[in-house]
């Protein structure tokens, strides 16, 4: 069941928001012993759904940003250590980066049938400027 049941895990957070509790619950009941676990697991809130439906629909947007953020923190550490580092190029690439995510983040909560509100889209924008973290992607239940 292992591969399997994390594919279902993995499509029970690229569901539409509404349905995560019913279908949370309906994978919980034919889990056998990992229902319990199943069950128990929280429910995204808009901003952390936002961020999962960018991982799972615009992979190439949100690979970007990864592979910007590792640049931005590499180049970060150049300059600590005392090695040539283009910071500044770096932060332009990021920022440009995580406002592009932001954007696509937004588009996708609202064909999701949300309002993106200002405080769900600063969560969203905070989240994306974090990446990446311990969480495992695509299935946040909340901003970091």
């Amino acid at each position: 069941m292992g591969d399997t049941l994390e594919d279902e895990l993995d499509q029970l957070y690229q569901l539409p928001l509404d349905a995560f509790t019913a279908a949370r619950n309906a994978l919980a009941k034919g889990a056998g012993v990992r229902g319990g676990e199943i069950k128990g697991l929280e429910k995204p809130n808009m901003a952390a759904w936002g961020v999962n439906q960018l991982f799972w629909r615009e992979r190439p947007i949100f690979d970007e940003l990864i592979e910007a953020s590792q640049l931005l923190r590499a180049a970060y550490r150049d300059q600590l250590e005392g090695k040539p580092a283009d910071v500044r190029a770096a932060e332009d690439n990021h920022r440009a980066t995580v406002k592009r995510a932001t954007q696509t983040a937004r588009g996708l909560i609202e064909a999701g049938g949300s309002q993106a509100s200002d405080a769900v889209m600063a969560a969203v924008r905070e989240t994306l400027d974090i990446l990446p973290s311990a969480e495992p992607a695509g299935r946040l239940t909340r901003p970091l």
